[in-house]
């Protein structure tokens, strides 16, 4: 998959026309505030991780088919190899998931919730790219492992780190935090915990994109209120949206479709279910707000590694159930 990307991704003509715009000089120059715009100079973690392997010298040579001038071909390659590497060990957290909602050390179930999270439609054409959701995916991931084990002080480190890497991250705990409080009482303390600290923590990114002032004009429409009430009356709903948005999030509809056909047999509707699509619908939601555009594909992708140990958990619960089992 590695390979593959390297030798044939294009930023000039794909998804990731950010690499040019933002990150190629980002990457260069990690932590220097006047290398792009936001919201993309707040991906610092991406700049750093990328600008180490760029500085390693980790390279390999090969006729690929973005080799524009003025472009060092080194840096695509470190922020493939870098997103990449987050990805496989996103896939391993995806099993170690699995094995955490089994309660047992299951290696078959781990492992097929790892190749489902590699063999998910953005891996190719969101994470391994010049992008920066290999890091985005592995704090999501993490967290979530966290959020499980009910691991109250590396939630908020990981909550933290997401403040300059992905704010997505805390807008989906803050969703699943709340839906999963409603959903279920015995743990109130701990979910509100979550929320709060998701809260707090994006309350910081807020008033950091708000009062850091930058050298260059920043256009703030998509954290001005006001925008956000222009933007829902004038919402139409377009093809990319519903392509790039909604049918791209195959894992999603595979764990939907595995949970109705579970909670027919069982009799019962998994807990997760409402929790992430609800989670999702709030991105679907912010994303109309903002007018983002159509990001909302890349952002959901970020449950991936989750789905993907939920679809797995889901499949092994069933055939468990099944009277010829």
């Amino acid at each position: 998959m590695l390979y593959f990307s390297y030798k044939h991704d294009d930023p000039r003509i794909g998804g990731d026309r950010d690499y040019i715009t933002y990150y190629y000089s980002m990457y260069l120059s990690p932590l220097d505030l006047t290398a792009a715009r936001p919201p993309a100079i707040y991906r610092q973690l991406s700049a750093i991780a990328t600008h180490l392997v760029y500085a390693t010298g980790i390279f390999y040579p090969n006729d690929i088919s973005f080799h524009p001038d003025g472009y060092d071909q080194r840096v695509f390659f470190a922020a493939l190899f870098t997103n990449y590497i987050c990805l496989v060990i996103t896939a391993w957290l995806a099993g170690t998931i699995v094995q955490q909602e089994l309660k047992a050390r299951a290696f078959i179930p781990a492992t097929l919730a790892g190749l489902i999270c590699l063999l998910s439609f953005h891996t190719q054409v969101s994470v391994i790219t010049g992008l920066t959701e290999g890091p985005s995916w592995l704090l999501f991931a993490s967290a979530f492992l966290f959020y499980l084990r009910r691991q109250s002080l590396p939630i908020v480190i990981v909550f933290v780190l997401a403040i300059f890497q992905r704010e997505v991250i805390l807008t989906l705990f803050a969703g699943i935090a709340g839906l999963a409080a409603l959903t279920r009482s015995d743990e109130r303390r701990f979910e509100g915990f979550v929320l709060a600290a998701s809260v707090v923590c994006f309350i910081i990114y807020f008033l950091m994109r708000k009062m850091i002032v930058l050298p260059f004009s920043e256009v703030r429409a998509h954290m001005d209120p006001w925008a956000w009430l222009r933007n829902l009356r004038n919402f139409q709903l377009s093809w990319g949206l519903v392509f790039q948005g909604f049918l791209s999030q195959n894992l999603l509809w595979i764990y939907t479709v595995s949970a109705a056909l579970a909670a027919r047999r069982q009799r019962e509707w998994p807990f997760w279910l409402p929790v992430l699509l609800g989670s999702f619908l709030i991105l679907a939601g912010i994303d109309i707000l903002t007018a983002e555009g159509n990001n909302l594909g890349r952002y959901g992708s970020m449950l991936s590694p989750v789905l993907a140990a939920l679809i797995t958990v889901t499949w092994i619960r069933m055939e468990r159930s099944s009277p010829h089992a």
